[in-house]
């Protein structure tokens, strides 16, 4: 929730473009999975960046009671402000 909340932030107020994928990784066993992550995001600007990483989590019955990101991955820089549709609200100009 720390990452998507933001991001869906991002698309809905600054037009950001998102796209998120996940594959499993197979080998997996009952109570653990494996599997990678991507996030391409693309700003109003036509700027790119994409996030990789992998997880891994184990469960108990249907929860996570443990969870690791780990094998991180950035192509791109960092979007920046000029990235995004952000413009003042209403009351504040003048």
């Amino acid at each position: 929730m720390k990452f998507l909340v933001p991001l869906h932030v991002m698309a809905e107020i600054g037009g950001l473009s998102i796209q998120i994928r996940e594959s499993p990784i197979h080998g997996d066993t009952t109570d653990e999975t494996h599997s990678t992550w991507s996030a391409d995001l693309t700003g109003v600007s036509g700027r790119t960046c994409k996030l990789a990483w992998c997880t891994h989590r184990r469960w108990a019955g249907s929860r996570v009671v443990y969870e690791r990101h780990y094998d991180h991955q950035q192509t791109g820089g960092p979007l920046t402000g000029d990235d995004l549709r952000l413009s003042p609200s209403p009351a504040h100009r003048m």
